[in-house]
């Protein structure tokens, strides 16, 4: 799962890796196992079926703002990128601020690695194997 999130500053964030990350057993963000699992799933739900959301948290907070609006256009009978048959189109209120709060937990706990990847900062992989060299070399 290497570069999940530094590389996606360019490219957006991969759906497949950033699922698997909020999917994972160890992902509770100070909470316990499996906290976050409703959220995560009307997170795939709302953005992370379709175009890929802009990169980083920020896109990510962008994509369900935007979400947001159109369900509340639909639900309105106004003119909507959603069609009324979408699964999403099913999300309650309640499971989008699920999502919504999820994100800006994930923006909080992401925040020193994007601040990392728009300082081009090296990839962590380099950064590993520069400490490995070291180590090794400071064997005996």
């Amino acid at each position: 799962m290497r570069g999940w999130w530094p590389s996606s500053r360019s490219h957006g964030v991969a759906p497949v890796a950033l699922l698997a990350v909020l999917r994972h057993p160890l992902f509770r963000l100070g909470g316990p196992a499996g906290t976050h699992l409703r959220a995560v799933a009307a997170l795939e739900r709302a953005i992370l079926r379709g175009p890929r959301p802009r990169a980083g948290s920020a896109g990510l907070a962008h994509a369900l703002e935007t979400f947001r609006r159109e369900l509340a256009s639909l639900r309105a009978g106004e003119r909507s990128e959603i069609h009324r048959n979408e699964p999403r189109a099913t999300l309650s209120d309640a499971e989008v601020d699920a999502a919504i709060v999820l994100v800006e937990r994930l923006t909080t706990a992401m925040a020193p690695l994007e601040r990392m990847a728009a300082k081009d900062a090296p990839a962590f992989s380099a950064l590993a194997a520069a400490a490995s060299r070291r180590h090794c070399d400071a064997e005996p």
